[in-house]
């Protein structure tokens, strides 16, 4: 059979047609099975399945599938990227003319890809992930991409004093804040890990890195005390920008500790509003100032971006809002197809 049936558009669509619709619907709906099932932590095992992706932003990532998810072109089709995509959209914008980007909790490596394979110039990544196995994905992924020359991997972590101490493995929420581990999305440490501390001032000296400094913070609550190690590393006007992910206020002060010495150190930080939980709009690219952010939970942000005050570039940061709903509407289509629609609105301006 194929009959027409009249769409209250004015178009019509073959049963055929009707039957890729629900086809694509059982499918959107098994993957969002998948995801839920996945962040929710039923399938946090770092000792479960591999699984590989092409990410749409030219490499490839290979890790454990609980991981590898949150990257894979699934998640880009059903939530337009990894969580938080606008955090992925201002590594690529800050580290985009080069310079150093430090990578704390890299994970199996995705923001330290993300800048060195699509940056414009001259860049240096430093990865530090202190998990045994994501660090050796870490190092594999480097390999693979062929990014050996850009990125360099630590088998450390990063905190106030050096130490050695015990790392909690909790799948997604891995930290050496044993709290933080706890509460993550498996609810339950899976085991523990000794590992090597180090100050990132201990570890560099601003004069020996080139300009603009990027440092991206994931360390699931232990952000103050990574902060409190780089005091001269952030009070230097080298360093132009830090992404944090900071838990929320209830669970310590470690995040408001954080946020406040920054401000003291001469940055302005606002928070990601898409990052808090009671907002579902993916796209927003609200950046929210401190001062007015509330402490709730539920509007907590967990992502924030502190810029350096007075920067030059920093008013160019505050415009690229707009281009990320650009950079949002265009996320399915490739480098060539995103290249070829600019030559035809060019074309078209020209002709006018």
């Amino acid at each position: 059979m194929n009959r027409l049936l009249e769409l209250d558009c004015g178009e019509t669509m073959t049963d055929n047609r009707i039957d890729l619709l629900v086809d694509l619907y059982s499918e959107t709906e098994w993957w969002r099975s998948r995801l839920r099932e996945t962040e929710s932590g039923s399938v946090h095992q770092e000792d479960g399945p591999v699984a590989e992706v092409t990410t749409p932003f030219n490499f490839t990532l290979k890790g454990p599938s609980h991981n590898i998810v949150y990257w894979s072109p699934q998640r880009y089709f059903l939530y337009g990227g990894p969580w938080p995509s606008y955090e992925s959209f201002l590594i690529l914008t800050l580290t985009y003319q080069g310079g150093t980007f430090l990578d704390l909790g890299a994970n199996v490596g995705h923001h330290s890809l993300l800048a060195a394979v699509n940056t414009a110039s001259s860049i240096a990544v430093h990865a530090f992930e202190p998990s045994s196995i994501m660090h050796s994905f870490l190092v594999e992924n480097i390999r693979a991409n062929k990014m050996q020359r850009r990125i360099t991997p630590y088998h450390l972590a990063v905190g106030d004093r050096r130490t050695e101490t015990t790392f909690h493995v909790a799948g997604f929420a891995s930290s050496l804040n044993e709290k933080a581990a706890k509460i993550g999305p498996t609810g339950n440490t899976h085991h523990t890990e000794t590992v090597q501390v180090y100050p990132l001032d201990d570890l560099f000296h601003p004069s020996d890195l080139a300009a603009p400094l990027i440092v991206k913070i994931d360390t699931e609550g232990f952000e103050w005390q990574v902060v409190q190690g780089a005091e001269r590393l952030f009070r230097d006007p080298v360093t132009f920008a830090v992404i944090l992910e900071t838990e929320s206020p209830s669970a310590g002060p470690n995040a408001l500790n954080a946020l406040n010495a920054l401000n003291e150190w001469g940055f302005e930080c606002r928070g990601l509003a898409q990052s808090s939980a009671n907002n579902p709009y993916a796209e927003d690219s609200r950046l929210v100032p401190f001062e007015e952010c509330s402490t709730d939970d539920d509007a907590w942000p967990h992502y924030w971006l502190c810029l350096r005050r007075g920067h030059p570039m920093r008013d160019l940061i505050d415009q690229m809002g707009t281009l990320f709903q650009f950079h949002w509407t265009t996320r399915f289509m490739t480098n060539q197809e995103l290249s070829a629609l600019v030559k035809k609105m060019v074309d078209a301006r020209e002709s006018l």
